[in-house]
């Protein structure tokens, strides 16, 4: 089942808003599986590169409802629904495989969250578009990792 953008901003809204109803959490976990296929692609794709990764198919419910709350961001436009986390030992391999996988991804956004953090996380973020659909690629230090886990 495809939804429209519109409906999937009104899931959203009532999800915020604290009012949803077992049908609208029928239809986010529809909507969440409908990632799938891309990340599974895109996690192909880093192991073919032979890095180690981690991640999730989709975003808790939990936890987009948090971030619904906490950004104000439609839902439709939410990046990080799928996503996955790869643990680099510096800086300087964490700018190498950035560049690697920009060619890999050629479309591909770029979120550096080094120099100004998000929420109190430092990484370059790597959002790709598969089948339509955006995947998170998040890529930390070990030092970022160590950080974040404190």
């Amino acid at each position: 089942m495809a939804l429209s953008k519109s409906k999937v901003d009104r899931l959203g809204e009532r999800l915020r808003e604290g009012s949803p109803t077992e049908e609208d959490l029928q239809v986010l976990e529809t909507y969440k599986q409908s990632f799938g296929p891309a990340y599974e692609s895109v996690l192909e794709k880093l192991r073919r590169r032979a890095v180690s990764v981690k991640g999730r198919p989709e975003k808790s419910t939990l936890s987009i409802v948090a971030k619904l709350r906490r950004e104000k961001m439609r839902l439709a436009r939410m990046q990080d629904i799928a996503g996955c986390r790869i643990v680099v030992n510096d800086i300087i391999e964490q700018n190498s495989l950035v560049e690697e996988l920009k060619q890999d991804f050629p479309m591909a956004g770029v979120k550096d969250r080094r120099a100004v953090p998000s929420h109190g996380y430092r990484a370059l973020h790597i959002i790709v578009k598969v089948f339509g659909k955006p995947v998170e690629i998040q890529i930390r230090s070990a030092l970022q990792q160590l950080w974040a886990e404190i």
